[in-house]
């Protein structure tokens, strides 16, 4: 029995290998596209609950769990193994192109309150395989 709770978007299919969950997608789909167009993960938070959407537990969003599906590199096909970024096996719900837009959006907002990019804000495009 696998324990882990997979990424919103995702269930476990075969083995613990993730499988696409189309109605939890089309939410972390709507999560990266808000984020786009209001650049502020309180308000991509508040847009989403309002909405009646719920993260994996069926809690509501907040601004740091908003954050934390934005970071995850898993919505484009890749993972970080022992601090390398490799592609995976997995369905796509973002393309990496929206992921890099975002991660610089969000390195740019962390530059202007005055706090560094987290490791986890990876930029697909400029890493490779």
């Amino acid at each position: 029995m696998i324990a882990a709770i997979p990424p919103l978007g995702y269930k476990f299919g075969k083995g613990s290998e993730l499988a696409l969950n189309p109605v939890a997608a089309e939410v972390v789909r709507y999560i990266f596209d808000m984020y786009l167009i209001v650049q502020n993960l309180s308000d991509v938070a508040r847009l989403c609950n309002a909405h009646g959407f719920t993260g994996q537990l069926g809690k509501p969003f907040t601004s740091h769990s908003i954050g934390k599906i934005l970071r995850n590199p898993v919505y484009c096909g890749y993972r970080v193994f022992n601090g390398h970024l490799k592609s995976v096996k997995t369905p796509v719900i973002i393309t990496p192109d929206d992921f890099d837009e975002v991660q610089q959006l969000l390195c740019a907002r962390n530059v202007l309150v005055g706090r560094k990019c987290q490791k986890t804000t990876i930029r697909i495009n400029k890493i490779g395989e």
